[in-house]
Order: C-alpha cells, then sequence, then structure tokens
C-alpha cells in the first residue's frame, strides 16, 4: 500500500491543479453523448414516418386509390433514404406501373428497387423476378430469360425456384428455345417433382407439342 501512496498523492494533486480542464473534458464527452443520441432518436422517427408513409400507400393502393398511392410513393422515394425502404417503396411503384401496362417504367423501378436490395434477399428476390417478369410483358424474351437465369443462380433453394423454373421454360419456348427449356424442366423434375408448377409445366409442354428436344415423361 505505501508504494501506491505517491501515485495517488500526486494523482490526488493532478485533480486539485486540473479541476477545471477535468471538468471541460467530462462536460464535453457527455453533452456529445447526448448529441449523439439525440441524433440517433431523430434518424428513428424519421425512419418510422417513411415506414408510415409506407404503410399508408399500401392502404391506399388496397382501397383502389392507384393514384394516391402513387404520389404517397413518390414521397417516399423524394424524401427517405432507408434501402430496406426504398426498395419496397420501388417495389410497389413497378407494380403498379406493370398493372397499367407500362413495362418499361416498371423496369426501371424494379432495377432502382434491386439497386437498394443489395443487403436485403428476400427484397432483392421478389424484386429480380417481377424484373424478369416485366421484361417478358415487354417483349423483350432474351432480357427476361437472362435475368430468370440469374435468379437460379442467385437464389437455388428459394421457395420461388420451381416457379422461375417454369417461367423459364415458358421464355424459352416462346424464343424457340426447345434444348434450354428441356434442361429447366429437368430441373423442375428432380429437384421439385410433386409441386404444382411442375405439373402445369408438364401440361405446358404438351399444349406445345413434345418434340426430340423436348422429351415429357
Amino acid at each position: 500500500m505505501s508504494d501506491n501512496n505517491p501515485f495517488i498523492e500526486k494523482s490526488v494533486l493532478w485533480v486539485k491543479t486540473h479541476w477545471q480542464t477535468l471538468s471541460a473534458v467530462i462536460g464535453t464527452v457527455a453533452i456529445g453523448a447526448a448529441v449523439f443520441s439525440l441524433v440517433l432518436y431523430r434518424k428513428h422517427a424519421v425512419e418510422e414516418q417513411g415506414w408510415n408513409m409506407l404503410s399508408y400507400a399500401e392502404n391506399q393502393i388496397m382501397q383502389g386509390q392507384a393514384t394516391q398511392g402513387i404520389t404517397t410513393l413518390n414521397q417516399v422515394v423524394q424524401q427517405y433514404h432507408s434501402a430496406p425502404m426504398l426498395a419496397q417503396a420501388y417495389q410497389l411503384l413497378g407494380s403498379l406501373s406493370l398493372v397499367s401496362g407500362n413495362a418499361q417504367q416498371s423496369i426501371t423501378m424494379y432495377e432502382e428497387g434491386i439497386k437498394n436490395a443489395s443487403s436485403n434477399p428476400n427484397n432483392r428476390s421478389l424484386l429480380t423476378m417481377s424484373l424478369a417478369t416485366a421484361y417478358e410483358e415487354g417483349g423483350d424474351l432474351q432480357k427476361a430469360d437472362s435475368v430468370y437465369d440469374q435468379f437460379l443462380i442467385d437464389f437455388p433453394e428459394h421457395f420461388l425456384t420451381p416457379r422461375i423454373l417454369m417461367d423459364a421454360i415458358r421464355v424459352e419456348m416462346l424464343a424457340n428455345n426447345a434444348g434450354a427449356a428441356r434442361e429447366h424442366y429437368e430441373r423442375l423434375l428432380t429437384s421439385y417433382p410433386n409441386t404444382s408448377w411442375a405439373k402445369r409445366a408438364g401440361v405446358y409442354l404438351a399444349e406445345k407439342g413434345p418434340t426430340e428436344k423436348v422429351k415429357l415423361p
């Protein structure tokens, strides 16, 4: 204990001599912590307001007020910067554009959504599927096929994968690429034999007329 006394005495002396400096440092740290907490609170409050607006837009759309819903969604896109929030807003805007027959605008919306969904696989998978559908609706089968293939690479075991395989089969047949359609169908039968999508694919290919390139079981 006696060995520590000189250190304790020096410490006490330093505090007495520099108490004003010490108080200023402690005060600055306390103020900094308070400001940081306030910033976090305000950021959380702003994001919460954005999510509330997004929910409000969804309610407007559900009630048949599509125009008002689009206006609200555009406000969300313009005023907020939360990537998950923007991904969902663009998903809705893309879907509304596609339903109204504007495939090109829906493609733009879905692509913007994908940019904001890099950290959220669920949002990204839905946006990717929607983007492929928009390309198909717009008549760009090559782009649709490319996006469907990318989905199968990025999400090989997703719950939507059987449906995407069915969609890919349809696009390949429309593009007169029976060989690729056969490969997707074989994967569908191998990995998801008991799904409704496998049955639909079989019916679809049977209606199109099986050839040597597309053999049905």
